[in-house]
């Protein structure tokens, strides 16, 4: 399961801020889950609600938000949101396009109790 590996890396880094910052334990852990990202939100709450036991994290939570993914139509310059592949543009139904936002997956805040 690769999501184990990526939650295994965000705890790393989450533990390292709380290090850096003095902090006993971490509360809270805030991920932005692009639509079209690698990763399975519910395979990622599993790793991590598996993988914090025994860390600073073993009571934190994990909150995902889910970013839609926003494609440009290389044809017509129409910048919308696919729910699926193969992107097609609703303007003009020229396949493809530039994928924009909605590959990532971003720490975007973490609560620390200091």
């Amino acid at each position: 399961m690769h999501e184990a590996s990526l939650i295994q890396a965000l705890l790393e880094q989450v533990q390292d801020l709380a290090r850096r910052e003095g902090a006993r334990r971490i509360l809270r852990i805030q991920l932005r889950v692009g639509r079209f990202s690698t990763a399975v939100p519910e395979l990622l709450e599993s790793a991590f609600e598996i993988l914090k036991q025994g860390t600073p994290a073993e009571e934190a939570r994990l909150d995902l938000h889910l970013e839609p993914a926003r494609v440009r139509c290389e044809t017509c310059g129409l910048e919308y949101e696919p729910e699926d592949l193969p992107f097609v543009c609703p303007r003009c139904g020229t396949w493809g396009g530039t994928l924009l936002q909605g590959r990532d997956l971003v720490i975007e805040a973490v609560d620390l109790e200091v």
